[in-house]
């Protein structure tokens, strides 16, 4: 699955719809707190390439399998761009948004990475699975943290991707 430069093992049972049963969907996500390496306290991002892709995951309780989904699939997603040339000098940083009404960590925030160097950061996220079921997450606050601390390198062309289920607190 994917390129030789983002290529690992996928357990038969997708940890997408099996999590938790395997030995191998025990060895992701499996942090009890936030890692100091995803502290957005004095953070920025920072990439060197020309096509950077930011990954936010809503890693609230309703939006949690989709977070075990992209592990499952990142290696594919990767591979493509690479295989079909959509893109040419990219890296891929991974963000985890929740509730900041409710959850402890509500942003965690990665480093830009390529290939196999992407899954430690994905491995660093915690899961918090909270979410105040209040229909609306703290995607706003990502955006805001997103369009303050990130430096990108001259002409590049950033791309950001949530991958969430509910509304925003607060609309411009």
């Amino acid at each position: 699955m994917g390129s030789s430069s983002y290529d690992r093992d996928v357990y038969s049972g997708s940890s997408y719809s099996s999590w938790g049963a395997s030995s191998y969907s025990n060895t992701v996500f499996k942090s009890t707190g936030m890692s100091d390496d995803l502290d957005p306290k004095n953070k920025k991002i920072i990439s060197k390439s020309k096509n950077p892709i930011i990954i936010v995951l809503d890693v609230t309780g309703s939006n949690i399998n989709f977070a075990r989904l992209v592990y499952d699939k990142l290696p594919m997603f990767y591979g493509e761009i690479e295989s079909k040339n959509y893109l040419d000098d990219f890296d891929i940083c991974i963000c985890a948004v929740g509730d900041a009404w409710c959850d402890t960590y509500p942003i965690q925030i990665g480093s830009p990475a390529k290939g196999l160097e992407i899954d430690s950061w994905l491995e660093k996220i915690y899961l918090e699975s909270g979410g105040g079921g209040n229909e609306i997450e703290s995607y706003d606050l990502m955006a805001y943290y997103l369009a303050n601390n990130c430096e990108f390198e001259e002409n590049s062309t950033p791309t950001v991707f949530f991958i969430a289920d509910e509304g925003v607190k607060y609309r411009v």
